[in-house]
C-alpha cells in the first residue's frame, strides 16, 4: 500500500525445483564472497534495504501453467 513491497517470482516445474535454487543461490554467493568476513559485510549492507521482518510464502500455484 506505500509502494515499498518487493516482489520475486520463481517459475518452476516441481516444488523440490524450489530448494534446488536456493542451493545454487548459496553456491553462487559463496563463491562471489569467498571469506566468511566478505559475506558478513555484503549480508549487512542487504539488510539495509529490507525490512526486519518478512514473508516466505508460496502464493499460488497457477493451474493453467502446469504441464
Amino acid at each position: 500500500s506505500n509502494s515499498t513491497d518487493f516482489l520475486e517470482v520463481y517459475v518452476v516445474e516441481s516444488l523440490g525445483d524450489i530448494e534446488k535454487a536456493f542451493k545454487r543461490d548459496d553456491e553462487l554467493f559463496k563463491a562471489q564472497w569467498k571469506d566468511e568476513k566478505s559475506q558478513k559485510e555484503f549480508d549487512k549492507k542487504m539488510g539495509k534495504y529490507f525490512h526486519k521482518t518478512h514473508s516466505d510464502y508460496i502464493y499460488r500455484s497457477v493451474v493453467g501453467l502446469e504441464k
